[in-house]
C-alpha cells in the first residue's frame, strides 16, 4: 500500500508544477506590471495631447442661447405735447427676449506658435512610447535574470545536494576502512568534519533558491501561485562580442539618449516660442446673431460682424526677457545631460562587454576544469581505497569537483547577465 501511495505522488507532484517558457513568463510579466500599466496611460495622455495641439488649427465656434424674462417690458417717457396733459410711455421691447449667437474665432498669424505647438506634442508622444518600450525592456531584463536565476539556484542546491550524497558515502567507506582497521581515527574525523561544514552551504543554496524562485513569481505578479516554475537550461551565446560595433549601435538605439534628443527637440522649440512670445498676433473672428424682439418691432431678426485684431505685447516688466534666457538655459542643460549620459554610456557599455567576454572565457577554462576534476575525483576514490593516497587528497578532490561546478555556474549565469544588460543598453532586447 505505501508503495502505491509513493508511486502516486510521483505522479501527481511533478503536474502540480506549471513549468513556464522565458517568453511566457515575460508576457506574463508585461500583463501583470503595474508599472507598466501606468506607463502605458502616459502613452494615452500623449495621444490624446497631440490631438489637442492638432485643434489649434481649426477655428473655435461657439453657440450661445439665452433667454430674458423682465419683469416688465421696456419703455420710454415722452413728455406731453400739451399743457396739462400727462406724459405718454411708448413700450420699445418685450417682457420675453430671444437672443442666439454664433461666433467663430481663429488666429491668422502667431510666429508658428501653433505649428510649434504641435510638433512639441507629437515629439512629447514619441517620448511616452520610447518610455513605455524602455520600461518593457526593463522589465523584460528583469525577467530573464529572475528567470536563470531561478535556474541557477536549482542547479547549485542540486549540486550540494549530490556531493553531501557523494560525502556521505565517502563518510560510510571510511567508517568501514576505520572499523577493520585499515583508516585511522584522524581520517574519520576529517571526512565527517568535511562533510557537517558542507551541510551549512547546503542549506543556504536551498534557501537561495526558494527565496529566487519567490522573487521571480513576485516580478510576474503571481507571487502566491506556487505552481509556477522555470523550465529549461542555462542558454547563452558561446562567442565574444566586440565593443565597437556595439557603441556604434548603442549610439542609433538607447532609449535613454533617443529620449535626450526628443527633449532637446522640444527645448529648442520652446526657444523658438520664447523668443516669439512678444510679437504681435492677429486673430480673425466673426459673430452672427440673431433676436427677439427687434428693438420696438416684434420680430425676429440677424445680424453679423467680421473683425481682426491684432494683439502686441510692448511691454511685460522683462517676462519675455526672463523666458528667453530660462528656455537657453533649459535647452543648455540638456545637451550637458546628453554628454553626460553618453560618458555614462560608454562606461557601462565597456564594464559589460569587459564581464561578459571574461565570463566566455572562464566557461571555456571551467568546463575543461570541470572534466578534469571528475577525472581527478575518480581516480582518487580508486587510490584512497588502495591506500595510495591519504583521506585528505580525496577530501581536496571531492571539493575541488564541487567547486569546479560552481564556478562553472557562476561564469554561465554573469554571461547571460551581462549579455541581455547589453542589448538593454544597445535597444535592442531579444529573448
Amino acid at each position: 500500500m505505501t508503495k502505491k501511495l509513493i508511486f502516486l505522488s510521483m505522479l501527481i507532484f511533478p503536474a502540480m508544477l506549471s513549468a513556464i517558457t522565458l517568453d511566457q513568463a515575460i508576457e506574463k510579466a508585461y500583463k501583470n506590471n503595474l508599472l507598466i500599466k501606468s506607463t502605458k496611460e502616459d502613452v494615452n495622455q500623449a495621444k490624446y495631447g497631440k490631438i489637442s495641439a492638432i485643434s489649434n488649427f481649426i477655428p473655435d465656434v461657439t453657440v450661445n442661447g439665452m433667454y430674458t424674462r423682465l419683469n416688465e417690458a421696456p419703455y420710454m417717457t415722452m413728455p406731453a405735447m400739451v399743457p396739462g396733459q400727462s406724459p405718454t410711455q411708448i413700450t420699445v421691447g418685450n417682457i420675453n427676449n430671444w437672443d442666439g449667437k454664433l461666433q467663430v474665432q481663429q488666429p491668422i498669424f502667431t510666429w508658428g506658435k501653433i505649428l510649434q505647438g504641435y510638433k512639441i506634442a507629437s515629439t512629447q508622444l514619441k517620448i511616452s512610447e520610447l518610455k513605455y518600450a524602455a520600461i518593457r525592456d526593463s522589465i523584460a531584463v528583469q525577467v530573464i535574470n529572475s528567470y536563470y536565476g531561478v535556474i541557477v539556484t536549482k542547479e547549485f542546491s542540486e549540486l550540494m545536494d549530490n556531493t553531501i550524497k557523494d560525502m556521505s558515502e565517502h563518510v560510510d567507506a571510511v567508517k568501514k576502512m576505520y572499523n577493520e582497521g585499515i583508516a585511522s581515527k584522524l581520517d574519520l574525523l576529517n571526512a565527517e568534519t568535511q562533510l557537517a561544514n558542507l551541510l551549512p552551504q547546503r542549506n543556504s543554496s536551498h534557501n537561495a533558491h526558494d527565496l529566487a524562485l519567490k522573487g521571480f513569481r513576485m516580478l510576474l505578479g503571481s507571487i502566491d501561485d506556487t505552481t509556477i516554475y522555470p523550465e529549461g537550461a542555462l542558454k547563452f551565446m558561446n562567442r565574444k562580442i566586440s565593443e565597437d560595433t556595439l557603441k556604434t549601435v548603442m549610439y542609433e538605439n538607447n532609449r535613454s539618449l533617443k529620449i535626450l534628443n526628443y527633449t532637446e527637440q522640444i527645448a529648442e522649440r520652446g526657444l523658438v516660442m520664447a523668443k516669439t512670445s512678444n510679437l504681435p498676433t492677429l486673430i480673425g473672428a466673426f459673430a452672427y446673431e440673431y433676436k427677439w424682439p427687434n428693438g420696438i418691432s416684434e420680430e425676429w431678426k440677424g445680424g453679423w460682424a467680421v473683425s481682426a485684431v491684432l494683439s502686441w505685447n510692448l511691454f511685460n516688466g522683462g517676462k519675455s526677457y526672463a523666458d528667453i534666457k530660462t528656455a537657453k538655459s533649459r535647452l543648455e542643460q540638456i545637451r550637458i545631460a546628453k554628454r553626460q549620459l553618453k560618458d555614462g554610456l560608454d562606461m557601462g557599455l565597456h564594464s559589460l562587454v569587459n564581464s561578459y567576454n571574461k565570463a566566455i572565457e572562464d566557461i571555456n577554462a571551467q568546463k575543461l576544469n570541470v572534466e578534469k576534476a571528475k577525472e581527478g575525483l575518480d581516480i582518487a576514490k580508486t587510490q584512497y581505497e588502495q591506500g595510495v593516497i591519504t583521506n585528505t587528497d580525496y577530501l581536496d578532490a571531492e571539493v575541488g569537483l564541487m567547486q569546479a561546478n560552481l564556478n562553472l555556474l557562476q561564469a554561465e549565469y554573469s554571461a547571460i547577465s551581462n549579455y541581455y544588460q547589453i542589448q538593454y543598453l544597445t535597444g535592442n532586447v531579444n529573448f
